[in-house]
């Protein structure tokens, strides 16, 4: 009889009594319950395994509160091994999910539409984190990390979700051309809408962006002037007895012009024109503040009062010009805008920009129809002859984008004998990446992401899956997750877990390579098989 200890989060410490019978070539025979309670050599079963996958990436905690909690079952465990174990969780629940990929996609065809989002993350640093997920679902199908968002890389991605998973019937991402070229080569019948907040979002940087940065610079100008003026009035208001509060107040109320804004950003928000704005009241204010200190004839205030004035007189005489075609153009973009923000068909119920998919109910107006309509409208503004040479410019640029455009604007599509509303944005996949960086920072604790990204295994994304009990039941066939990873190939674990570590970064110094006494030698003859292979694979 052979003793083995295992550790089991469970079961704690378990001895297990085991017969030495042996095979004809000598391997030790283990017996299938063994096999699935503990992988072969290890001291650590399969539920330790599934938990810590679960506290690392699904509830976010540290390697250390990890450790705690493991002790509480009289688990004593380090830091490395939880890191090893974590990577061979995360490589047995890809092999489970890739093993399920046929029965997923069945699931999500019983649904209204299998729809696939796409859209990839990198926080500057060497790799790219490019992620494929179920629309209505939110799964995490197929998760890489790329050099770079190339269609020679999104488009094997592609590739491998038809083998898997079968054909979507949609595909919905922003408006990358890689991610499009990639589409069109994989598949190409199927339906590729954008997504409506990245469309905005491109148009209206490529519509406003010159006018509000111009005013921008005026504005910073302003500002620097409006707190020098902020600080000489506090100055006085400590080193006389008069009551400067409301100066000091307004001056305060221009820089509060951010909470008139929406909080979405450039180009939904025109910060500079709201500044500009608040600028040209608080103006009128100032002015009476001015001639109420003229009455008490204090020079030291009237002055600092000025240059607050003067400041704000500058920011009003902008060119008038300037702030008109800015506000005709953002009239149009918010024309644009609420369009593309549907509505029931009553005209009082909106749709937030980031809507998923509405239920049967919803009757919208048909916002195709009425892109049509807005799309000839733009045609018709850009020949009349009272508009300058920009705003025609930009009214050609936006009717060629709508036209081009219009049919991957379109939020419906009709499948299996009914028409289904599609979800208009891309937001599944930008909050799942902003998830993510979140869980990133909470169990490593770094700010910047760059190099912890470029560590991270591209199979830390499926954790995500776990979440749901649905992707629970169809991919681990009823079982606890600790069960099914009993039930993976372990050689394809050890073969996924080795890919995991990532490449040297690029620029890195490799010291294993010059300090090689040979170096210069081994250089020339892997530079000289290079150019050899090459030359081959071009003949």
């Amino acid at each position: 009889m052979i003793l083995r200890k295992v550790k089991s989060f469970n079961g704690g410490e378990l001895t297990i009594k085991m017969p030495q019978h042996r095979a004809k070539d000598g391997t030790l025979l283990v017996p299938d319950e063994l096999k699935e309670l503990v992988p072969k050599g290890a001291n650590f079963a399969y539920d330790v395994q599934a938990k810590i996958v679960e506290m690392r990436y699904v509830e976010l905690r540290q390697r250390s509160e990890i450790q705690s909690e493991l002790a509480k079952n009289d688990i004593d465990i380090s830091t490395g091994s939880i890191s090893n174990l974590s990577r061979e969780g995360l490589a047995g629940l890809e092999q489970l999910q890739l093993c399920a990929s046929q029965r997923l996609g069945e699931f999500y065809r019983q649904n209204d539409a299998f729809i696939l989002h796409l859209d990839g993350t990198q926080e500057g640093g060497d790799w790219c984190h490019f992620v494929i997920r179920e629309g209505f679902s939110g799964h995490i199908l197929l998760s890489r990390k790329i050099r770079t968002e190339h269609s020679d890389d999104i488009a094997p991605m592609l590739a491998e979700i038809k083998n898997l998973y079968g054909f979507p019937d949609a595909i919905i991402s922003d408006m990358s051309k890689p991610i499009s070229t990639a589409i069109k080569a994989v598949f190409p019948l199927i339906p590729h809408r954008y997504c409506h907040y990245h469309f905005l979002k491109a148009v209206g940087t490529a519509w406003l962006e010159a006018e509000h940065n111009s005013l921008g610079s005026a504005v910073k100008k302003t500002k620097k002037q409006l707190h020098q003026a902020r600080r000489e009035i506090v100055a006085h208001t400590r080193n006389t007895n008069l009551d400067l509060r409301n100066a000091i107040n307004l001056i305060d109320w221009i820089f509060k012009h951010s909470e008139n804004l929406h909080g979405k950003g450039f180009p939904f928000d025109l910060a500079h024109l709201q500044f500009h704005e608040n600028c040209g009241e608080a103006l009128k204010a100032a002015q009476l503040i001015e001639n109420k200190f003229s009455e008490v004839n204090s020079k030291a205030v009237l002055s600092s009062i000025r240059l607050m004035i003067e400041a704000l007189q500058a920011q009003k005489n902008y060119s008038q010009d300037s702030i008109n075609t800015l506000n005709n153009l953002n009239n149009t973009f918010a024309e644009l805008r609420d369009i593309m923000v549907p509505s029931t068909d009553d005209g009082q119920t909106k749709t937030p920009l980031n809507w998923g998919m509405l239920d049967d109910t919803a009757n919208l107006v048909d916002t195709k129809q009425k892109l049509k309509k807005f799309t000839a409208k733009i045609k018709k503004r850009s020949t009349r002859e009272n508009i300058s040479q920009t705003e025609r410019k930009r009214l050609n640029g936006l009717h060629k984008r709508l036209a081009e455009s219009l049919n991957k604007l379109e939020m419906s599509i009709f499948v299996r004998g009914k028409t289904v509303i599609l979800p208009r944005t891309n937001n599944a996949a930008e909050i799942g990446f902003r998830d993510f960086k979140r869980r990133s920072r909470r169990t490593t604790g770094a700010g910047n992401l760059a190099r912890q990204l470029d560590q991270t295994p591209a199979q830390a994304f499926y954790a995500e899956n776990l979440q749901d009990d649905n992707f629970c039941k169809i991919v681990f066939n009823g079982q606890s997750f600790a069960e099914a990873l009993g039930k993976t190939d372990r050689s394809k674990i050890r073969e996924t877990t080795a890919s995991m570590k990532t490449p040297k970064t690029i620029g890195a110094v490799d010291y294993k390579a010059i300090k090689q006494e040979d170096f210069l030698e081994r250089l020339i003859e892997e530079i000289s098989s290079s150019c050899t292979t090459k030359n081959k694979k071009c003949a």
